[in-house]
């Protein structure tokens, strides 16, 4: 289960960041809106940035050569683009829109930019992205 505890994402996330970092986090991102139905992250691409979901609902599903599964809902309070960011790699599940959805966007720029100043940042993402690495490993 990826949220299976009581915080939600972005609540793990600001927990022990100074408030100048949050207000730096904040002041960088960037409201966005999605229609039912649009892709915000694509699997097996790059960084598309992080997405705290104010509004709505997303899904995170896998896409195998033989299989497509999906792997959660997750709506207010969430974030999504965490592992791609932190690993610096490829996105490793896609996130869809499943009603229109607000979101606050952090570009991977920012997201650079602000972890220089404020390295509390990165081991937050680092450690919901291992949460939501072993979720994802997790059988059925």
């Amino acid at each position: 289960m990826l949220n299976g505890r009581s915080m939600s994402s972005l609540d793990m996330l600001l927990e022990g960041l100074p408030e100048a970092g949050r207000t730096d986090l904040f002041a960088a991102l960037q409201s966005r809106r999605f229609d039912a139905g649009t892709r915000l992250i694509e699997q097996d691409a790059p960084s598309a940035g992080l997405f705290v979901i104010d509004g709505g609902t997303v899904r995170i599903s896998l896409e195998e050569p033989d299989v497509s599964a999906q792997v959660c809902d997750l709506g207010p309070g969430e974030v999504v683009g965490e592992i791609s960011l932190v690993e610096e790699g490829k996105t490793k599940a896609r996130v869809t829109a499943q009603t229109d959805v607000r979101v606050r966007w952090l570009s991977p720029r920012a997201y650079d930019d602000l972890v220089e100043q404020f390295p509390e940042l990165r081991l937050r993402l680092r450690q919901l992205a291992s949460e939501r690495i072993a979720a994802l490993r997790e059988p059925g």
